[in-house]
């Protein structure tokens, strides 16, 4: 064998070593999205932050997410209970995102009709009380649940997410995603009033005497932080509801 023969015995050797440990490393830390081809970072396989809490890496997981699908802060927000969790440090188990038309649609397109509520992707179903369409994925953290509310909000309009924007209702965590501040948190949760022997929560929404209860129990856990006298008299009118 001759010395040209030698060199291209060689350089192709370590080409087949370099592509194989190339194919290793991505296979160990991208999925690829069936839908759109494009690589999706998995956090299955990537370390979130050994140090960091289940709020954080579900707050990271989610921050990662968006970027993934080139959605900014000014198209989305956190609303509900992560923000009584930024408040009073409970551990949460799930997040309700709220999205610009835009951003809702960039997500829609991504959803893949073989994707089960099992796997790390992209799903559509309904809301609980509105009956709305909703998407949602099944992170390794908690479950995160996508609505259009550009312009349409619940409770109410007041949490529609331009609304929220222009009224700096808004606050951002550690990881830049935008969520309510304290005084929005309360009005959530507190906007219910009873109308006709029935329990009405913002824009009309009937609700449980249990959904009363624990929309107590929330402002209740953030008055042992806070401290407000206001907030303490609120409480004491909404538990009048139930009688």
């Amino acid at each position: 064998m001759n010395y040209q023969q030698e060199y291209y015995k060689y350089k192709k050797m370590y080409i087949d070593l370099k592509e194989k440990f190339e194919h290793s490393f991505l296979s160990a830390s991208l999925l690829i999205n069936s839908t759109n081809n494009k690589k999706h970072l998995s956090l299955k396989t990537m370390d979130a932050g050994a140090n960091l809490t289940n709020n954080q890496k579900l707050a990271k997981y989610l921050s990662d997410f968006m970027k993934e699908h080139d959605i900014t802060s000014d198209d989305y927000a956190i609303i509900a209970g992560y923000a009584v969790a930024q408040i009073t440090g409970r551990v949460v188990t799930d997040l309700d995102v709220i999205l610009s038309k835009d951003a809702y649609k960039k997500l829609l397109g991504s959803v893949s009709p073989e994707s089960s509520p099992d796997e790390d992707s992209l799903s559509i179903g309904s809301a609980e009380i509105t009956k709305t369409p909703r998407l949602f994925i099944n992170s390794p953290f908690g479950e995160i649940e996508f609505f259009e509310r550009e312009d349409t909000g619940f409770p109410s309009i007041i949490f529609s997410l331009r609304n929220l924007q222009e009224n700096k209702m808004l606050e951002y965590d550690e990881f830049g995603n935008p969520y309510l501040n304290t005084e929005a948190t309360i009005l959530h949760y507190s906007e219910v009033e009873k109308i006709d022997g029935k329990l009405i929560l913002g824009d009309g929404h009937e609700i449980t005497p249990k959904r009363l209860q624990k929309n107590i129990k929330h402002l209740e856990s953030i008055n042992e932080k806070i401290n407000s006298v206001k907030l303490t008299e609120k409480i004491e009118s909404l538990r009048k509801l139930l009688d």
